[in-house]
C-alpha cells in the first residue's frame, strides 16, 4: 500500500490541492474509497477527491466538497461532508447539494464505508452535524442555517 500524507487546513483557507473550502477547522486527508466501484484498489489524490467520487454517484456534477464534522468511532472515525455543483446555483434541483456520512480508518488514509448520501432540504442554507455517536451508531442532525427550519435527524447503525 502506498504511503499517504495528512494535510491540516483551517477555516477560511483553501485546500491547495483542489480549491475546496472547509467550513471549520478540519483535517484534509489523502485516501481511498471502499464502496461500490471506488474501493481500495482505486487511488484518490485526497480524501476530498474520494468523497467527491462517492457523491458523484448520486449527481455527476458535484465538484466542491466540504468536510463538516468528524468524531471518533473506536479505531475509526465518522465523517460528515457536503458537496455542491459548480457555480453554486440550485438550477431547480435540491440534488445539486448533497450531504454524506462516511466511516474512515484511524490513520485517516481511506474511507471504509459510505453510510448514506442525501440531498439538502434547503439550498445552500443548511447545516449538518454529528449529534451523538458511539462505536456502532451515529445520529446526525441538521436544520436551515438562517431560520432553523427543516430540522432533520438521521440515525445509522454500522457494526465494527
Amino acid at each position: 500500500m502506498l504511503q499517504r500524507t495528512v494535510i491540516v487546513t483551517y477555516a477560511g483557507r483553501r485546500d491547495r490541492l483542489h480549491g475546496s473550502r472547509l467550513m471549520r477547522p478540519a483535517v484534509v486527508l489523502v485516501g481511498f474509497l471502499f464502496l461500490s466501484g471506488c474501493g481500495q484498489d482505486t487511488e484518490c489524490d485526497s480524501l476530498l477527491d474520494c468523497v467527491r467520487i462517492e457523491l458523484q454517484k448520486s449527481n455527476a456534477q458535484i465538484v466542491d466538497i466540504q468536510v463538516l464534522d468528524t468524531k471518533p468511532k473506536n479505531s475509526q472515525y465518522w465523517l460528515v461532508a457536503r458537496g455542491i455543483t459548480p457555480g453554486g446555483e440550485a438550477e431547480g434541483s435540491l440534488e445539486n447539494e448533497l450531504f454524506g456520512v462516511f466511516v474512515i480508518d484511524e490513520s485517516f488514509t481511506h474511507v471504509i464505508q459510505a453510510v448514506d448520501v442525501f440531498p439538502t432540504p434547503r439550498w445552500r442554507d443548511y447545516e449538518l452535524w454529528i449529534a451523538t455517536y458511539d462505536a456502532e451508531r451515529i445520529t446526525v442532525r441538521g436544520r436551515g442555517a438562517t431560520y432553523h427550519d427543516n430540522a432533520t435527524q438521521k440515525s445509522y447503525q454500522v457494526p465494527l
